[in-house]
């Protein structure tokens, strides 16, 4: 039986019509998985950012008590290094008694922007000039309050908390407690997520007193903190602004590392198995 030339028309109709709306729910399937990646990375961006808050927190605060202690004061005033490196080292061995502050670091400079003493670092305490690098100091100095955040010195690229030293009116230098991305690390690890905190090389001139290893360099960087898995999947990146790429079963999510003085030094990147997301 031969189909009327009608009825072949609305069965080519129908298959078009088919068509078209599979492509549309198609896309509209993919625009809709796009956007639960898109909500997902958002997500895990926020956290890391709130994670970088609390340890901010912790320095600044702990650096605002310790610059109004009398005792740091006549450290400084009497430049009596011996006293005050006992008493802040002591200080210091408290700090990695509890588990959310270990590996929280001292460091006190002079009004002119001298270090006085690095309480980890007792051997090259050696009041050296910090002028050409620590814009954070004179601008600490000049608007005579706390600031904190994230800074290249001679130890690496740092969260940082520094806090003016004051007696009566007379600026005695400052104090600053110092915390690594560790803790961040090991946080993300337990979500089974890579943390990476790259720091541009260029910055390595600064970073004197640490020797980054081969491995933790790729492209124009060099891996601060732990490294938790291979870096074959960066090795490709180009790294501009925040976004992510998705390579080999992960999601790499970055943005970029901005530091007291609004610089951008580097970038952090998370690297999230594609399994956390669905």
């Amino acid at each position: 039986m031969r189909l009327s030339k009608g009825l072949m028309f609305l069965f080519g109709f129908a298959l078009i019509s088919i068509s078209i709306l599979g492509y549309f729910f198609n896309d509209y399937l993919n625009y809709k998985q796009e956007s639960i990646v898109q909500k997902h990375l958002d997500m895990q961006l926020k956290e890391l950012f709130e994670k970088l808050k609390e340890r901010q927190s912790l320095v600044s605060t702990a650096a605002m008590l310790l610059a109004n202690n009398q005792e740091v004061k006549e450290c400084l005033k009497r430049n009596d290094k011996a006293k005050c490196e006992e008493y802040l080292k002591q200080i210091q061995d408290k700090f990695d008694t509890i588990s959310f502050s270990q590996n929280i670091k001292i460091h006190i400079h002079t009004k002119d922007f001298r270090s006085f003493f690095r309480v980890w670092d007792l051997v090259h305490s050696k009041n050296d000039s910090l002028v050409s690098f620590r814009e954070s100091l004179q601008k600490v100095k000049q608007e005579k309050k706390p600031i904190w955040g994230v800074e290249v010195g001679r130890y690496s690229l740092l969260i940082r908390g520094i806090a003016p030293i004051f007696e009566a009116d007379e600026y005695l230098g400052s104090i600053e407690v110092i915390s690594d991305f560790e803790s961040m690390t090991e946080y993300f690890k337990q979500k089974d997520i890579d943390f990476f905190v790259l720091m541009d090389k260029k910055y390595e001139k600064i970073a004197s007193m640490v020797e980054y290893p081969t491995r933790k360099r790729f492209n124009h960087f060099v891996i601060v903190n732990s490294v938790n898995s291979g870096l074959d999947s960066l090795r490709s990146l180009e790294l501009q602004e925040t976004s992510f790429v998705q390579t080999n079963g992960f999601y790499l999510v970055y943005t970029p590392i901005y530091d007291l003085s609004n610089s951008k030094v580097g970038f952090y990147l998370l690297k999230i198995p594609v399994s956390k997301l669905f």
